[in-house]
């Protein structure tokens, strides 16, 4: 069977892009043949696939994206499309029209046209469904972008997405928090399954001696480094702070630090290489989760889990369906700053209590998300 991945990015740094290249290699390992559609790829990565740079079928212009997505169908003749991330709605409808489509969901655009389900003016998690009454939210509670043009074609998407949705075979979840969103925004239960990425296993836990303090992922307000500094500034005792990541508030996060008199004690590395990350985990005493926003899976805290080390979070979207408060981490109310700072002190003081929610850790990834 030729399977053609459809996916914005194959550079590995966030969850889609890294489950998109474990599900090119879970096809080869399967028998199955391969072939990737993205924007951009790892200039230095060796694929075992072909591998189309089309940018212009994650752009918003229809005519020219699906003209190069016919382009490779032509060619490859695929006998299934699984489609991750794409610009429009047109390229699922285009695709389950020709071939058996499935596509992975792995952010909240399809049924939020803010993308985030979460009212910026109070900070409170939105709970309601896709619909018009999203237009009048975007302004009395600057969940999305307030310029009319704007707002109206983020809306119009998210409505065009979930009509897309129903046309494909399946639509695959990582986590149960994202299924009862689409079931809310009106899509079939039985079109939807629940599929957790798998993280990979290292042969043992790396040895308990590490120090820092480590997040990994995109520096925006969804990811919640903000609240991770104002916690980490309340400490009493020295620290070091390790961010792996890149994005629009790296600038703000940098100056925050500073402002807090911690900026000595916080390295902002950027982006890292996924042997780069995997060092981290192994150096470093415990992961921080912060996130805001219903989070749709969170792949970075499994993974360091998977190291034996446990992990800090705000209880948001689909982090309970990996973390056990006092089992493998600890889970904080949503945003309580005081509360993040408490835990990450309990953590980095009491090395028991660390080396026992590790272990926790590492057998809830062998037990729920192994590749085996």
């Amino acid at each position: 069977m030729k399977v053609l991945i459809v996916q914005d990015s194959l550079v590995p740094r966030g969850g889609s892009e890294i489950v998109a290249l474990q599900m090119i290699e879970a096809l080869h390992g399967a028998g199955c043949t391969p072939v990737a559609i993205c924007r951009e790829r790892d200039s230095s990565a060796a694929y075992r696939t072909p591998v189309y740079e089309f940018p212009e079928l994650f752009r918003r212009s229809g005519g020219a994206a699906l003209a190069a997505f016919q382009t490779v169908l032509d060619r490859e003749r695929p006998d299934l499309v699984h489609i991750h991330k794409v610009t429009t709605p047109d390229v699922i409808r285009f695709a389950a029209e020709r071939l058996p489509t499935i596509v992975t969901i792995h952010d909240h655009n399809a049924y939020c046209p803010g993308g985030s389900k979460v009212f910026w003016r109070t900070g409170v998690v939105c709970r309601r469904p896709l619909g018009v009454p999203c237009l009048l939210h975007a302004y009395t509670h600057q969940c999305a972008s307030r310029h009319p043009v704007r707002l109206w074609r983020q809306f119009a998407f998210s409505v065009d997405a979930i009509t897309a949705l129903r046309t494909v075979s399946r639509v695959l979840t990582l986590s149960g928090c994202v299924r009862e969103q689409l079931l809310r925004s009106g899509l079939e239960a039985n079109r939807i399954v629940v599929l957790a990425p798998w993280v990979e296993l290292p042969p043992a836990a790396a040895p308990d001696d590490g120090d820092t303090v480590l997040f990994a992922g995109r520096l925006t307000r969804e990811k919640g480094l903000l609240s991770l500094l104002r916690a980490l500034a309340l400490l009493q005792t020295p620290f070091k702070a390790v961010i792996a990541g890149d994005g629009p508030l790296r600038e703000r996060c940098k100056s925050l630090a500073g402002e807090l008199g911690i900026d000595h004690l916080v390295e902002f590395r950027g982006w890292l290489s996924r042997a780069a990350l995997q060092s981290e985990y192994t150096r470093c005493a415990l992961l921080v989760f912060p996130s805001l926003w219903p989070e749709p899976f969170g792949l970075v805290g499994p993974e360091a889990m998977a190291y034996g080390r446990p992990v800090v979070a705000f209880d948001v979207g689909g982090v309970q369906e990996w973390l056990v408060d006092r089992v493998n981490g600890l889970l904080v109310p949503r945003g309580d700053v005081p509360s993040l700072a408490a835990a990450i002190a309990e953590l980095r003081m009491d090395r028991q209590l660390r080396a026992r929610l590790g272990e926790g850790a590492r057998l809830c990834v062998k037990e729920r998300f192994d590749r085996k």
